[in-house]
């Protein structure tokens, strides 16, 4: 499930639609957040399960998805809030 903009201006609706142009995406730090990390693996599973998905296009997908990443943070409860309410992210 992803939480959207009010309106889903951009047309998120699915894994692929997280790697276009203009999207940003806020998601702890998986090497430090256990709830990042579900994030993490969830990506991993989708891109493995795509038409000839490997683990080579399943890293693939994540350093796409990853540098539409602002923000790093340690975990899951504050940068939600705060980078969304300032307008900085298009999806959670």
């Amino acid at each position: 499930m992803f939480l959207v903009r009010k309106g889903n201006p951009k047309g998120i609706h699915d894994w692929p639609d997280l790697i276009r142009e203009g999207v940003q995406v806020i998601t702890p730090n998986p090497k430090t957040s256990g709830g990042a990390r579900w994030n993490y693996l969830a990506a991993w599973g989708w891109a493995l399960r795509q038409p000839g998905g490997t683990p080579e296009t399943a890293r693939a997908y994540l350093k796409a998805l990853f540098s539409h990443v602002p923000v790093l943070d340690t975990g899951a409860r504050v940068p939600p809030i705060a980078l969304s309410s300032a307008g900085w992210v298009t999806c959670l």
